[in-house]
């Protein structure tokens, strides 16, 4: 199903693509690849939490593949669990959360047709709930929508990037034997797109604070401290205040 016509839209003015009887993205087919393009990287950088309550079953497995699947959204090599909190009750304003541990708690466990979430410890009983939180590729057409509407504006920045690639590789392999002009340049057409598809990946990776195709988060520490025994540092002497 294709994308949402604004979107189309937003897309098509970041390429200054305006015209409607001969547009530079041919019936805007290239436009809609784009945006599905780019939904696939941004659900890789931003994927979507899905939360499902699980009811016991007395097993220690549950099938999140197949049929009788407990995570209607999960794709295998794409979706992972996230949290499991067990075992889970009504949210009020004295709720604990009981968070499993990911390193022994829980697993997936493929069978030769279903991914199944193992839960190594625990076998939840048909009076227990455990509430698992997974992610999910996201949906950006006209009949359903996931992508949060303050990260819209990446997302086109995304698309318009696929779609200046598209129009590169099809300026590349443009040629016209019939007409030799100076104006027909197909080479400064593609250098143009490539330039322009390497500025709205920026734009993309700057909005949603990526470096280097790397999401922007963390963790720092100070490892150069005071050395109290005078030894010198593994790759360098001590350094004397």
């Amino acid at each position: 199903m294709a994308a949402p016509t604004t979107t189309i839209d937003k897309v098509r003015r970041r390429l200054v693509d305006l015209s409607t009887t001969n547009p530079l993205a041919d019936d805007f087919t290239v436009i809609d690849e784009a945006i599905s393009s780019a939904v696939t990287r941004y659900s890789q950088d931003r994927p979507r939490e899905v939360v499902v309550d699980v009811t016991g079953a007395g097993t220690n497995y549950y099938a999140l593949t197949g049929g009788g699947t407990v995570a209607a959204s999960w794709v295998d090599g794409s979706s992972r669990v996230v949290s499991i909190d067990y075992p889970a009750s009504a949210v009020a304003n004295d709720y604990t959360p009981t968070w499993l541990d990911q390193d022994t708690d829980w697993t997936t466990y493929k069978s030769a047709i279903i991914t199944y979430l193992r839960l190594r410890n625990h076998a939840p009983t048909a009076s227990e709930v455990a509430r698992v939180t997974y992610t999910a590729p996201h949906t950006h057409t006209t009949a359903t929508d996931t992508v949060p509407t303050q990260e819209l504006d990446a997302l086109c920045d995304l698309a318009a990037h696929y779609a200046c690639l598209a129009l590169a590789t099809k300026a590349a392999a443009s040629q016209d034997s019939v007409i030799a002009a100076d104006s027909t340049n197909y080479r400064d057409s593609q250098l143009r797109f490539k330039q322009q598809a390497e500025a709205w990946l920026k734009s993309y990776e700057d909005r949603l604070g990526i470096s280097n195709g790397t999401a922007g988060a963390s963790a720092t520490a100070d490892w150069n401290r005071s050395n109290t025994v005078g030894q010198p540092w593994l790759t360098h002497n001590r350094r004397w205040r």
